[in-house]
């Protein structure tokens, strides 16, 4: 899709386009050994060596990998200077290894993959990036490694960027640099661990389709401007936050997903009548939903961990929190009781507002500190499939869910006020009497764990 290689008639989905594409191709044998995730999509395949040796030969003008191995730099033949559009480059073998600098003479190069596994980083000059942004500008898709909190400048003058996967472990802030790709479809950022915040232009992205931004642990909060993502297919998680820069829930309204949503810290949601206005319910494609009714807590966590890398700073501050520790003891438990406030009848009234599409096959919910998880479209999700509920700890009932007919997973973690599963766990009446139907007529899949009673 990056490369223009899928051919687009009227309205027609490039995503759908491109699934039509593989399956043709797999339906040719050219495809085998396909490797599926817990929903039956494809996620891995491979070729027969027969195969992959004919297409090699058929694109060995056009295609170019390359394996460093040792501190000898490799040599790119001259001939391929005008001629080749993709380029892998990998690492093999346990010594730090040089980073190629002939391949700034690529200057075709479309797509250029650095293998994630790969120690070529380690010994690439801090500005080796910045001159590869400036000589490849003809670069439509691009997956990076890198060490260290600074990005490399000079990714802004990449203006025909389509798809651009990173992976660094230490950088919390994304630069505004980024968002003057324009034309960037795909952006992938699972594997920036540290990530605290994405760049507040990033609404400027109005071609993106395909936010990728799952398993980063300490992205405090979406920024405004998302609503303008018209195009957007894909957006891993939903991070609600408390900051005046932060995407409020309801800026998800214009957004048509696809597929997987996760929504975080539910709890910092401090109007629940605003929430309404959402309607999440209208989301037809949204097929998997979790909902983190979790707040903002950890802030200080990510302040202990900047004062460490500063020792010399971090002595008065400790001493000054050592001071402090009986005062901040009583901010904690204040805390504590305000947040057991927030978490009754404001998470029961926010559940039900956010009502999902009724064609939902999976729901997560975690977090939840209602006393009940009854909302009332709850048994309306007849095409649910798998339903988890857990850290739901003020719960002491469930809701009736041998009514489902199309759960087949059923998991209930820590919920430590639940002491005993009734009859209405089934779907009996507190009378006694039952319909003639059967009660979770397709259950494959029961699980109780951590629950303390």
């Amino acid at each position: 899709m990056a490369n223009g290689y899928l051919k687009q008639e009227g309205n027609d989905v490039m995503e759908v386009v491109g699934q039509e594409y593989f399956d043709y191709l797999a339906s040719r044998s050219l495809f085998q050994d396909f490797v599926k995730d817990d929903h039956n999509n494809i996620v891995g395949c491979k070729m027969h060596d027969l195969v992959h040796d004919f297409t090699q030969f058929l694109t060995k003008n056009e295609c170019l990998h390359i394996e460093v191995n040792g501190l000898k730099e490799p040599m790119i033949n001259s001939s391929y200077h005008e001629q080749v559009c993709h380029l892998m480059v990998t690492g093999r073998g346990d010594e730090m290894t040089p980073f190629p600098l002939s391949i700034c003479s690529l200057k075709r190069l479309r797509s250029f993959i650095l293998d994630n596994e790969a120690p070529l980083f380690i010994t690439l000059p801090s500005n080796m990036f910045t001159k590869l942004f400036v000589e490849l500008t003809c670069l439509r898709a691009l997956t990076i490694s890198f060490i260290g909190r600074d990005f490399p400048k000079g990714i802004g003058k990449l203006i025909h960027l389509r798809y651009l996967h990173l992976g660094n472990q230490q950088m919390r802030k994304r630069p505004e640099e980024l968002c003057g790709l324009h034309n960037l479809q795909i952006l992938d950022v699972r594997e920036c661990k540290g990530l605290q915040e994405l760049p507040q232009g990033i609404g400027k992205l109005i071609n993106l389709s395909h936010l990728e931004n799952g398993s980063i642990y300490y992205l405090r909060y979406m920024p405004k401007g998302i609503q303008r993502w018209t195009n957007l297919r894909t957006l891993s998680t939903f991070i609600v936050g408390n900051d005046d820069e932060a995407c409020s829930l309801e800026g998800l309204k214009c957004l048509n997903l696809y597929g997987d949503l996760r929504i975080e810290k539910l709890g910092n949601v401090s109007n629940v009548d605003g929430a309404r206005r959402l309607e999440l319910k209208n989301k037809k494609n949204l097929l998997h939903l979790t909902l983190d009714f979790r707040k903002d807590e950890g802030e200080r966590m990510n302040e202990d961990d900047e004062s460490k890398e500063d020792e010399g700073e971090r002595t008065d501050e400790d001493d000054e929190a050592e001071e402090d520790e009986g005062e901040r003891t009583n901010e904690d438990d204040e805390a504590e009781e305000d947040e057991g406030e927030r978490t009754n009848e404001d998470d029961e009234a926010l559940l039900e507002i956010l009502q999902p599409p009724l064609n939902l096959e999976k729901l997560q919910i975690q977090y939840y500190r209602g006393n009940t998880i009854l909302p009332n479209w709850m048994m309306s999700l007849t095409n649910l499939k798998s339903l988890v509920l857990s850290q739901c700890i003020n719960c002491k009932h469930l809701p009736p869910l041998g009514k489902l007919p199309s759960l087949k997973s059923l998991e209930i973690w820590f919920m430590r006020s639940l002491k005993r599963v009734s009859n209405e766990f089934l779907g009996i009446e507190s009378d006694g009497t039952s319909s003639s139907f059967i009660f979770f007529p397709r259950l494959k899949t029961l699980a109780f764990a951590y629950m303390d009673e």
